[in-house]
């Protein structure tokens, strides 16, 4: 067969395409959707056309100045910004597009931020806590106990809790549990007589 002696396309937007399409079939929707949103914030700052050949670690330099510049790097989601940068600019260096950027996992790319966390107080937190119930219930006194958030509950499985140092803790407090009701999102305790 005969071969076509045009060069493959070398610009960003084209390789942004080929990224996508490759992480499409193990990747949510909504995570590709922001995913996509996050590429093109470094593809439009770059310019589609410019040649993928061309990102470096003074592209890399640029482009996190642009990010604290502009706000972006502010927002709530600073890091995944960071990430999806990051895993593009791997995966050119993966098809040998690019060398690998020595400054790409640079310390000096951390985004700080400049707002302070608002502390709840303990007259929302009981407000709370008596607004809900069954496994949102459970949820909320994961959050404030463990300080899980949700992606950490998401990844429990019955298997993550050491029942053994639970049993051994309730029992020392005259209280034994039965078992945890994850339909209703409680454990299920009784008091030793």
């Amino acid at each position: 067969g005969s071969r076509s002696t045009d060069a493959p396309d070398e610009s960003l937007g084209a390789w942004a395409d080929q990224y996508l399409n490759r992480i499409k079939p193990t990747t949510k929707p909504q995570s590709l959707e922001n995913i996509n949103r996050q590429l093109n914030e470094f593809v439009t700052w770059r310019g589609r056309s410019s040649s993928c050949k061309t990102v470096d670690e003074q592209t890399v330099n640029q482009f996190y100045d642009a990010l604290q510049s502009n706000g972006k790097a502010q927002s709530t989601n600073r890091d995944t910004f960071r990430m999806t940068f990051r895993r593009f600019v791997l995966f050119l260096a993966e098809n040998r597009q690019i060398e690998l950027p020595l400054n790409l996992h640079s310390r000096l790319f951390r985004f700080e931020t400049t707002t302070t966390p608002e502390i709840v107080s303990k007259e929302e937190i009981i407000d709370l806590l008596t607004n809900v119930d069954g496994k949102l219930r459970l949820y909320v006194l994961l959050c404030l106990n463990c300080g899980m958030n949700n992606a950490d509950i998401g990844k429990l499985q019955n298997t993550s809790m050491n029942w053994r140092a639970a049993e051994r803790k309730l029992k020392a407090n005259q209280i034994e549990f039965s078992h945890v009701d994850w339909s209703e999102g409680r454990i299920v305790r009784q008091r030793v007589k």
